[in-house]
């Protein structure tokens, strides 16, 4: 049988077949790979197994056994393999993950296409959404489990049905959502402008006000760490620490953080918004939720074609303005009116001073998204040496603009919200 160590996971490919003839082989193939110490974890990979007799249940109990200390799984198991190990009550003892279904994105109709993924249609009822950076079954039913830990709490989203492998990468298949996003119903129409931005509020103070259970699923902050420290090596010692201290003071909490929220990512179905690309759902202080959309409108609206030039690596072929509505699907104008309306809403009862400190708040860690997004376009451009210090000069201007505000008050406004 093929096998491989990647780290400390040994990987085993299982045989097409294990029957009564071929029990003492596969018994001695599979006895016979050594385990080393550093193994903590085995992977069966069963994608080409089509058959396991009683006999081959029985050599994989015994082999469980043999190496009760090391946490053992099952992968890529047929609907028939797993009913099998179902049946037997053996998936009592591994973990099976069942092969995920495959299908091909050649000749679907392609919905759109985004930083992160790309959108089909599958039929009249379905999409699926493959995803570029999703390349593990985890990170899968990491982002299945959020959606529906989020859908349980009450907090309305669009429904996943299924998990999928495409030639292009992992997917899901989600519900067809017959209707618009938000940012296209106001799009056009001044006079819908208000009711979008009352159904972003009543959204953001839901997830605001909805309280989780600890642990149930990641944290906002140790994602960002995760992401910070990996893209480290782009930045000096100084500015990672410096970046790391802006992250390490927003106060944690259990209440749901969208991580893309604005009027793109809501649609309005039978009169009620309805949250769409739960990739980076997780839990957190709200700060991060209106500091995506203070990114999304203000501070988009208001760069300079020179500064979206340095920011997106536009040419001049194409406008900024309209560059702009092709990614939100409004207008500045519009985007400045859904702002302004969302603000009014969603701080409503808060007074003037606590508004106006919630929005310096809100600003400064607009910035830090903003550094997040450049230094994820730094892994891409890593072997491309003056593009990669145009944008890690980018960085560092937005970093001076960002040491010019009060921490000390920062961290008091994110206290008081």
């Amino acid at each position: 049988m093929n096998h491989a160590f990647e780290g400390c996971v040994l990987h085993i490919e299982l045989p097409q077949e294990i029957t009564a003839n071929t029990i003492e082989e596969f018994s001695e193939d599979l006895f016979g790979i050594a385990v080393a110490d550093s193994v903590r974890e085995i992977v069966l990979d069963a994608k080409q197994l089509g058959y396991i007799s009683s006999a081959g249940l029985r050599v994989l109990l015994r082999y469980t056994k043999s190496h009760s200390s090391i946490s053992m799984r099952i992968t890529n198991a047929s609907s028939y393999v797993y009913d099998v190990l179902d049946m037997t009550g053996y998936v009592q003892i591994f973990k099976v993950e069942k092969a995920l279904r495959f299908v091909d994105v050649d000749g679907l109709e392609e919905l759109g296409r985004g930083m992160y993924g790309s959108v089909y249609r599958v039929d009249d009822e379905t999409i699926l959404k493959v995803f570029y950076d999703v390349n593990s079954r985890e990170q899968l039913e990491r982002i299945l489990g959020n959606v529906r830990t989020a859908f349980v709490a009450g907090i309305p989203t669009i429904i996943p049905f299924d998990t999928v492998q495409t030639k292009a990468g992992l997917g899901v298949v989600f519900e067809l959502l017959d209707s618009e996003c938000l940012a296209d119903i106001a799009h056009g129409h001044p006079e819908n402008i208000d009711g979008c931005a009352r159904h972003m509020a009543q959204l953001a103070r839901k997830m605001a006000n909805t309280e989780f259970a600890e642990g149930s699923m990641g944290s906002r902050k140790a994602m960002l760490r995760s992401e910070l420290e990996s893209a480290s090596s782009f930045l000096g010692q100084e500015e990672y620490q410096e970046l790391l201290g802006y992250l390490d003071a927003v106060p944690e909490r259990n209440t749901g953080v969208h991580g893309d929220f604005h009027a793109r990512n809501i649609y309005l179905v039978d009169g009620k918004p309805l949250l769409i690309d739960m990739d980076d759902f997780s839990l957190g202080h709200p700060v991060w939720d209106i500091a995506c959309l203070y990114r999304v409108y203000p501070y988009l609206i208001g760069l300079s074609p020179s500064e979206a030039q340095d920011l997106f690596g536009l040419d001049d072929s194409i406008p900024y303005e309209d560059f702009y509505y092709r990614i939100m699907h409004v207008s500045f104008e519009e985007g400045t009116q859904l702002w302004e309306t969302f603000i009014s809403y969603y701080f409503e009862g808060r007074t003037d001073d606590e508004i106006a400190a919630f929005l310096q708040t809100s600003r400064f860690y607009s910035d830090y998204m903003v550094i997040r997004f450049v230094l994820d376009q730094c892994r891409k451009v890593a072997d491309q040496p003056e593009v990669l210090a145009e944008k890690v000069g980018f960085i560092r201007d937005v970093l001076a603009r960002m040491r010019e505000s009060d921490c000390d008050q920062l961290i008091e406004n994110l206290k008081a919200w």
